[in-house]
């Protein structure tokens, strides 16, 4: 999968499994967001689970100068489905 991230031992402890293959839920991108929080930059993140459909999530370009508290989900975080 081109969309899987290589720094995948950095997840390790934070192993999250959806056998459903359910979209992720608003609760569990928010819940990975908080998790990130201090590692979010404009590169996509790990894949928030190691087995099932996950999220990836980045700081759009254009909002890479805010500070991480000023972010707002809705406007400055870009979201994509990946696939375990």
């Amino acid at each position: 999968d081109p969309n899987r991230n290589v720094d995948e031992n950095a997840n390790a402890n934070n192993a999250v499994k959806n056998n459903n293959n359910e979209e992720p839920s608003d609760k569990h991108i928010t819940e990975y967001l908080k998790k990130i929080k201090n590692s979010l930059s404009t590169e996509w993140s790990p894949c928030s689970v190691t087995c099932g459909n996950g999220i990836q999530v980045r700081i759009k370009p254009g909002s890479a100068g805010k500070s991480k508290n000023e972010l707002d989900y809705e406007n400055d975080i870009e979201k994509k489905i990946c696939k375990m």
